[in-house]
């Protein structure tokens, strides 16, 4: 998710915010990877999905999520349009999720 944010950023010219999040984000350790001028983050099927596990007094859920964005946008709204897709990772959180969800 932080390669991720890495590409997404680091040509957000011109945006104080956005650039004062990717030093932030640069400046925690064990992200010496992204220090700037390290080139290109390898992207492996591993980063394409983000685990959750989800736990309450009344249920426990593990799932995956996906984001989804417009390759190349033409529109500043679309530029900024993200999609986020949860998914349930096994059995028992998919019995979890649909009895949430019928409420």
């Amino acid at each position: 998710m932080l390669a991720r944010t890495e590409r997404e950023l680091e040509h957000a010219t011109g945006d104080d915010a956005a650039a004062a999040l990717l030093t932030e984000l640069r400046g925690y350790a064990g992200t010496a990877s992204f220090a700037q001028g390290a080139g290109a983050v390898a992207v492996d099927a591993a980063a394409l999905l983000l685990p959750i596990h989800v736990r309450t007094a009344d249920f426990e859920m593990r799932l995956f999520c996906t984001y989804m964005t417009l390759g190349t946008p033409r529109d500043v709204t679309l530029q900024e349009l993200r999609v986020e897709t949860f998914f349930p990772a096994d059995a028992e959180s998919e019995r979890v999720w649909r009895a949430v969800t019928a409420s």
